[in-house]
């Protein structure tokens, strides 16, 4: 056999023993291995390109949310004159709007409520005053004629009814006047602080007690010693609101003829004030409305404090609790 190149065909010619000429051509692949691997480059780095430009959009849309819900946090906690960002043009800003919209709307309706509040109140007062003037007059015309009839006992008859009404009115006009304060205006900010607990009780006490004596009633006060030795957390004139509630209500319905116990004790890590009386039951007896006492439990939301009304076989039973310093 015989080999040899052939410039026209760029291979090798071999003649095998018996003639037969085989075409023979070389090529080296050594290149596409470098072509294939550039491919497979490129692929990783559109992969990677694609997975950075997504973690870049996830991370501002994240941002946008994030910022969103701290300004509707911000909103909420009470700042409504907060305005809501509203930038670009995708769901996100239609959400912002719409929050931005809700936020407008709450504090217009606000607003409104500011201002019917504000005009309920000179409504009330004036009303309040308005009746309360006229009321003072009748029941001083009412006092004298009761000196100008005491030896007519029909008159007399006539005059205490009239007298009784023209009370049950003005009642009624404080109790008006007295719904407006707890409900129509948001109670005070009040300075919680460290008060000696039974001095407190004994000062606040001293007072009430001698109302009450005043007005024919039979007191018993009683301070334990450890109430004495012990401290409270709480607003003396938010505190004093409260016994002036009871006060009133007990001026209003205890029975006169039964003694008013009221106690100062501690009781674990509480410290406890109780008020008990007779609940009058007679010709003369005033209807409740409540309103002194949910008044108290208002009062007593803002001093942390607990308050319960009980009444059982005709007693009826307030116990102020609070928590020891």
């Amino acid at each position: 056999s015989a080999a040899g190149y052939d410039d026209a065909t760029e291979r090798y010619i071999i003649t095998t023993a018996d003639g037969v000429k085989l075409g023979v051509a070389l090529n080296d692949a050594t290149e596409n291995i470098y072509y294939d691997l550039f491919g497979i480059i490129k692929l990783v780095a559109a992969v990677v390109g694609l997975f950075a430009v997504m973690i870049v959009y996830v991370q501002r849309v994240t941002a946008r949310i994030s910022r969103l819900a701290g300004e509707v946090g911000i909103v909420s906690g009470g700042e409504t004159e907060r305005h809501i960002n509203i930038s670009g043009h995708d769901e996100i800003t239609e959400l912002s709007h719409s929050v931005e919209q809700m936020r407008v709307s709450i504090l217009t309706k606000i607003e409104s409520e500011r201002a019917a509040l504000e005009a309920n109140s000179e409504l009330i007062t004036s009303m309040s005053h308005d009746i309360r003037t006229p009321l003072t007059v009748l029941l001083g015309y009412i006092d004298m004629m009761k000196e100008r009839v005491e030896s007519d006992p029909t008159m007399m008859e006539y005059v205490a009814a009239s007298e009784r009404t023209a009370m049950r009115l003005k009642r009624l006009s404080d109790d008006l006047f007295g719904y407006f304060l707890l409900f129509g205006k948001k109670t005070k900010e009040v300075s919680l602080s460290d008060y000696n607990f039974g001095f407190l009780a004994e000062q606040m006490l001293a007072e009430f007690e001698l109302v009450l004596t005043e007005h024919e009633y039979s007191v018993s006060v009683s301070i334990s010693p450890e109430a004495r030795s012990s401290e409270i957390k709480t607003d003396p004139d938010m505190l004093m609101r409260i016994i002036e509630n009871l006060l009133s209500n007990m001026l209003k319905y205890a029975d006169k003829d039964q003694p008013v116990e009221i106690k100062a004790f501690v009781d674990g890590a509480f410290g406890k004030l109780t008020f008990t009386n007779t609940v009058y039951k007679g010709p003369n007896q005033v209807e409740t409305n409540g309103i002194g006492l949910k008044s108290c439990r208002k009062i007593a939301e803002a001093l942390n404090m607990e308050l319960e009304f009980g009444e059982s076989d005709g007693l009826y039973t307030t116990v102020a609790t609070f928590k020891l310093a």
